[in-house]
């Protein structure tokens, strides 16, 4: 933390480029706490279906890798990394809203991957939203995955202003010791 995400839409809302640079703290069991910048990306999305109740998007991403030696910290991912997700929004009803993503990943000099979730957003009061989320990635044969689990709140503070809260754990990894203890995120969105 913080991450700084900078988004702007370009083209009647149908095109929004944006990017994102992280500050990342990792402190391993069985090692000291180290804390660097982490993976930059660039990304566009394009939303070519946006009727009332549906979206679809193409949203690819780019991101540049960090140093070996922040990599081996475990901040980031010395890699670069091209994702191409299909991204799609449903209004199931006035309080219920269902998101999912899929996408290919193109990793220089690494294996490549598929990438997916799924999210699911309840509307408790007009200032209140409840979200669910389940992420992973696979290897292209689909024989090593990883699998999260997501729950957060998005409080209106005001038109402008949006509170984001979360936590995560890891459901499944290839590697126990590499499953994901646990994850918090707070984030502040602003609409100008």
């Amino acid at each position: 933390m913080p991450l700084l995400d900078v988004s702007l839409g370009v083209y009647a809302d149908k095109v929004q480029i944006a990017a994102a640079y992280p500050y990342v703290y990792t402190d391993p069991d069985n090692g000291s706490s180290e804390s660097d910048f982490g993976n930059l990306e660039l990304g566009i999305k394009w939303r070519f279906w946006n009727a009332d109740r549906l979206q679809v998007a193409f949203a690819p991403v780019y991101a540049f890798g960090v140093s070996r030696n922040t990599a081996l910290q475990g901040i980031g991912d010395d890699n670069n990394v091209a994702t191409f997700p299909l991204a799609l929004e449903y209004q199931i009803n006035q309080r219920w809203r269902l998101n999912t993503s899929a996408g290919y990943a193109s990793v220089d000099g690494g294996e490549d991957e598929w990438g997916y979730g799924a999210a699911l957003a309840y509307g408790l009061s007009p200032r209140w939203e409840l979200m669910f989320e389940f992420a992973g990635a696979a290897d292209t044969d689909f024989e090593e995955d990883v699998l999260d689990a997501r729950v957060g709140f998005d409080f209106t503070l005001t038109d402008s202003v949006h509170l984001l809260f979360s936590a995560a754990t890891g459901l499944r990894e290839p590697a126990a010791q590499e499953k994901l203890d646990y994850d918090l995120y707070f984030g502040v969105q602003y609409f100008p």
